[in-house]
């Protein structure tokens, strides 16, 4: 396999639709092979997408925009332009977290009122629930709210327990890093001081200023797949 001519493995759904997995390009004994990390088991086929956006050059994040955009993960605001600068809706944070995850659609027990059949993200926002990763407000999931640096912060830290299963496998070492290191440690809501604490333990969420968190900050378009990148990096899914 030549790993120039892959940029992940993809499910080929029945309406042929492509479902990216999270697939890592590994080498032994002087051979490539492609790594799938995949919750169902299927057949999968490796594909190479290229992609150029015409706003991404020399932009902070364009090595990691033009990844993840290869791998089917996030998409343009247009064929052309990707927006890193926009900010981030609740329901495209979901979808690159899904995304990324490689879930298989799936339907929630839990119906949010704003949320209908007929949205873009109606899939994306049902399996991030149905896979404890989405959760609303008040039976509402505000899909079209900017999300802010701490409520992403709560959604990659399910994200986490999902890819280890089990919370006792964090490293306990790694999790002392702990916030209070930031000078506005105060300001993150009681509801996600544990969600930021690990995203800054696995170095997700990085200080942002003059050594502060700003979780009430809303979250870019390159931030938000910055953040997801990161952490399929911490896990060794990329």
């Amino acid at each position: 396999m030549n790993p120039a001519n892959v940029t992940t493995a993809v499910i080929i759904e029945a309406n042929y639709s492509m479902r990216p997995v999270p697939t890592k390009i590994v080498e032994r004994d002087g051979r490539y092979y492609a790594e799938v990390h995949s919750r169902t088991n299927s057949t999968y086929v490796l594909i190479r997408q290229d992609v150029n956006f015409s706003d991404m050059h020399q932009h902070w994040s364009e090595d990691t925009v033009y990844m993840m955009a290869s791998r089917l993960i996030v998409q343009g605001k247009s064929a052309t332009h990707f927006e890193p600068d926009a900010f981030t809706s609740r329901a495209e944070f979901i979808t690159m977290v899904v995304k990324a995850m490689g879930l298989d659609v799936q339907m929630s027990d839990t119906q949010f009122s704003d949320v209908e059949a007929k949205d873009w993200y109606y899939e994306a926002v049902q399996t991030g629930a149905h896979y404890g990763l989405a959760s609303g407000y008040n039976k509402a999931y505000r899909p079209n709210d900017t999300i802010t640096r701490e409520e992403a912060c709560v959604i990659l830290s399910h994200m986490m327990h999902l890819i280890k299963e089990d919370a006792d496998q964090f490293d306990a070492n790694n999790v002392t890093k702990g916030i209070n290191a930031f000078s506005d440690q105060a300001q993150v809501a009681p509801w996600a001081v544990d969600s930021v604490e690990l995203a800054v333990a696995y170095d997700i969420l990085q200080g942002k200023g003059e050594n502060q968190i700003k979780p009430k900050d809303y979250l870019t378009r390159a931030e938000a797949i910055t953040f997801v990148h990161r952490v399929m990096k911490a896990f060794e899914l990329f």
